[in-house]
């Protein structure tokens, strides 16, 4: 339990999880993921439901954590909102950029320097998004409606990004000493 996760609320507040397989091996179909050992248990939403209830039986407003990576940010949406405006305009440009890419490319090109700022160019680093699943209307209200999406919108103007294709391999230039 967390009253410092979402200032004025009381939240559950997980710090870390992992839901793994260490079973099962990576394979195209589920490849292997930036802090994966094993692949994924597809618990994620069995997990929120769970934790929803918990809330529910101890009037919590609702369940925070910080979305490490691209992909974890990309499959709990459906689940979460960011609890930042701004993190919401940002991951909204960052599936623009990155619609139609799987999804193990699209964390790739996102965490490694390979989308960059569509205004300047520079290489976009990726930023953990805290983010919320809001049980109370409380929390409901913070991270939906009008007001939020008011700045979402305002937000949304200051993130463009664009893929950056893989460097090159310097395979056209011999190794020195060698023809």
């Amino acid at each position: 339990r967390s009253r410092s996760a979402v200032p004025g609320m009381e939240v559950i507040a997980v710090e870390w999880l992992l839901l793994q397989n260490p079973r099962e091996p990576f394979s195209e179909r589920r490849p292997r993921l930036p802090g994966q050992q094993h692949p994924g248990l597809g618990l994620l939403r069995d997990l929120m439901g769970w934790l929803v209830v918990v809330c529910e039986s101890h009037q919590l407003d609702g369940v925070f954590f910080v979305a490490a990576h691209y992909h974890v940010a990309m499959q709990s949406r459906r689940l979460v909102r960011p609890l930042l405006p701004e993190d919401e305009a940002r991951l909204a440009a960052l599936a623009e950029a990155l619609v139609g890419v799987p999804l193990p490319e699209a964390t790739s090109l996102a965490e490694d320097g390979r989308l960059v700022d569509a205004a300047t160019g520079q290489p976009a680093q990726w930023k953990p998004v805290p983010t919320v699943l809001p049980v109370s209307e409380r929390l409901r209200a913070l991270v939906t409606g009008p007001a939020y999406e008011e700045a979402v919108a305002d937000a949304r103007p200051r993130f463009a990004y664009r893929a950056v294709p893989r460097p090159a391999l310097a395979a056209a230039a011999p190794l020195p000493g060698r023809r």
